[in-house]
């Protein structure tokens, strides 16, 4: 090695590192095509069976009792949901025929497939004997079909439990390759490190130590000359630069940060001017007439009640102009003892012609001797109405039914509380938009500012209580108010 140029040592080493690099990733690619492989086999058999063995037994079971139904209601309904759930079962079962490669599952699936038709046959004649009304042999048959039934369910038990013995076989051979791919990885990366070590040293004392030997030594200089390290200033300058970079770059960050604040606090000032310009000025003029058409006509009952409704919603918009307005400096609630029922009911009442308009009905259950609730009553009306404005505009295109349900309650650790609880039986909410509806700005409607819902959950907030919402596509949404009491 001596007689061998440092040049050649150090292109050596590196030539190592580069091979030894190459070899273990040729290894950890062969074995991460073999996990890969086996990750398809998993989803393309293992898995699939799986959801077929655990869909075999939902509908074998989706099935009982419907039989005693139809004895009980005379009902057909039952025997056509009875011979949906029999075809379901069928072809699931063909499926898997179709799919599977185990002869242990095969197997099982022609059992199965015996014992169901043994079964379906059974029953069949169970039926024909409860429409001739011969309800005695249907009984004593109908006994002997639940055993068949329960010898199917241990059956389709064992079949699932069979496929997952084979999703854990498949699930042992990936972690055994897996720890292979490891140890690989290990030790290329050992060896990488080794060779590194072996070139810093070469780097070190035959390039470094020499170069500074030289530069001390060298006749250029004086004797009496301090020679600074140049390694060393650069990399001082270096550290600076990257230091000056990295206060740079946060400086930047905060910038944008402030910028974009700025640029949401400048677009809710104009905003809420244009609010308090365009809908604040026109509608205290509408108040003011109003009051004085009220005072200058005599008016029937129910007239007074419709100035009533709309001189509350004036008083409402108002409200709701104020808090959109003071959205970005959070009003305190003022609190102070209340019927929560008495509030649900106002909001209720103040909305009654929307409800008519778009031919909802609402329907109101709250409980009696409800306690009464530190409340700040315009902030928690506002908050139903919110609410219940959403509900409307999911229903007005066809109507339908608004469920409002208030209770008393305990939640640990919070402890008594009451629970509003608002259902509609509308379109329901997109679960990629159910996380996004409390968030300010965020509106999925042409004319929407996008603030109602984010200023309920702030006033619940506010009051100690949280707000959810729940929601199915097509069968309606839910959102519930809980406030401590």
């Amino acid at each position: 090695m001596e007689h061998i140029a440092l040049r050649t040592k150090i292109l050596i080493v590196i030539l190592s590192i580069v091979f030894t690099s190459l070899l273990f990733s040729i290894i950890s690619i062969f074995l991460v095509y073999n996990i890969n492989k086996y990750v398809e086999e998993l989803r393309d058999r293992a898995v699939d069976e799986a959801i077929f063995a655990i869909e075999l037994e939902n509908q074998l079971f989706l099935q009982k009792g419907l039989v005693t139904y139809f004895l009980t209601t005379k009902d057909k309904k039952w025997l056509e949901d009875l011979d949906n759930y029999n075809n379901k079962f069928f072809e699931l079962l063909h499926q898997i025929r179709i799919k599977s490669k185990n002869d242990l599952h095969i197997n099982y699936v022609s059992l199965i497939e015996r014992k169901y038709s043994e079964y379906n046959f059974l029953r069949n004649r169970i039926i024909i004997l409860y429409k001739n009304n011969n309800l005695e042999e249907g009984k004593i048959l109908h006994s002997e079909a639940r055993k068949k039934f329960d010898e199917l369910a241990n059956l389709c038990e064992k079949y699932k439990q069979a496929t997952k013995q084979e999703l854990d076989l498949y699930f042992k051979n990936i972690n055994r390759k897996a720890f292979y791919a490891k140890i690989s990885i290990i030790s290329s990366l050992s060896l990488c490190v080794f060779l590194s070590l072996l070139i810093a040293y070469y780097v070190f004392y035959k390039i470094l130590v020499p170069l500074r030997s030289l530069v001390w030594n060298t006749e250029v200089y004086p004797a009496n000359h301090r020679f600074e390290d140049e390694i060393k200033i650069l990399s001082e300058r270096m550290n600076t630069l990257v230091k000056k970079f990295d206060l740079a770059r946060s400086k930047l960050e905060e910038s944008k940060e402030q910028l974009q604040e700025t640029k949401n606090l400048v677009l809710l000032g104009k905003l809420a001017a244009g609010i308090a310009h365009s809908i604040r000025t026109p509608l205290t003029s509408v108040k003011m007439r109003i009051f004085a058409l009220k005072k200058s006509l005599t008016l029937e009952k129910e007239q007074e009640e419709d100035f009533e409704v709309i001189t509350e919603e004036i008083r409402h918009i108002d409200n709701i102009v104020s808090n959109f307005l003071e959205f970005s400096r959070r009003p305190k609630p003022r609190l102070e003892p209340l019927k929560i029922e008495e509030v649900v009911s106002s909001a209720i009442k103040t909305l009654s012609y929307r409800f008519n308009l778009y031919q909802i009905k609402v329907n109101v259950d709250i409980e009696e001797n409800l306690p009464l609730l530190n409340l700040d009553k315009e902030q928690i009306q506002e908050c139903l109405t919110n609410i219940l404005n959403n509900c409307c505009e999911a229903l007005e295109e066809k109507g339908g039914n608004i469920e409002v349900i208030v209770e008393k309650g305990v939640i640990e650790p919070v402890g008594k509380v009451v629970k509003i609880e608002i259902q509609d039986n509308g379109p329901g909410i997109p679960i990629n938009l159910l996380n996004k509806i409390f968030e300010p700005f965020f509106t999925t409607k042409d004319q929407g500012t996008g603030l109602g819902l984010s200023i309920s959950k702030r006033i619940i907030e506010e009051h100690g209580g949280w707000l959810t919402v729940k929601s199915s596509v097509g069968v309606g949404t839910i959102f519930t108010i809980i406030l401590p009491a």
